[in-house]
């Protein structure tokens, strides 16, 4: 459903469906085991490579991840998540929301309505779908929604 949330951890079969919109974040990793990809095809007509025996050793067949629903409140950071790799919060941004400087990288991505991203002397207008990049030590706010937005801090 929409605005729902789930923490993926790895062994754990995942697919989207039709139709659905949705913000992968993940931790930096080189390995995809595919079990099947809906007979898409390249360019050129070649399928991906499927990856059923790897997969089979390495599936948590008892996972059942947790649908988790942040609670918003206005001008505030509401926390979705944490795991080992990164802290994931929703900003339900209305008259605007302080984000100090840390000295960790973070990210954002609008998932609602629009804002203001404002730091170092610049503005920049987000809409939903827009994504940016916070580099460690930099503070900035984020102003003039109403917006929700996914705030990603990397551990």
């Amino acid at each position: 459903s929409a605005g729902d949330c789930l923490f993926v951890p790895p062994g754990t079969v995942h697919a989207c469906g039709d139709g659905v919109l949705l913000l992968e974040v993940q931790q930096s990793c080189d390995i995809t085991y595919r079990v099947y990809d809906w007979d898409r095809v390249d360019g050129k007509g070649n399928r991906r490579e499927l990856h059923v025996e790897k997969a089979l050793q390495v599936i948590d067949w008892g996972a059942r991840p947790p649908v988790l629903h942040p609670a918003r409140r206005p001008d505030a950071l509401a926390p979705i998540l944490s795991c080992a790799s990164f802290d994931m919060h929703l900003a339900a941004v209305e008259a605007g929301i302080e984000l100090p400087p840390l000295p960790l990288c973070r990210t954002g991505t609008v998932v609602e309505g629009r804002c203001l991203l404002a730091g170092a002397g610049a503005r920049l207008e987000l809409s939903c779908g827009d994504s940016f990049v916070a580099p460690a030590g930099a503070g900035f706010s984020l102003q003039a929604g109403p917006a929700a937005v996914v705030i990603t801090t990397i551990r």
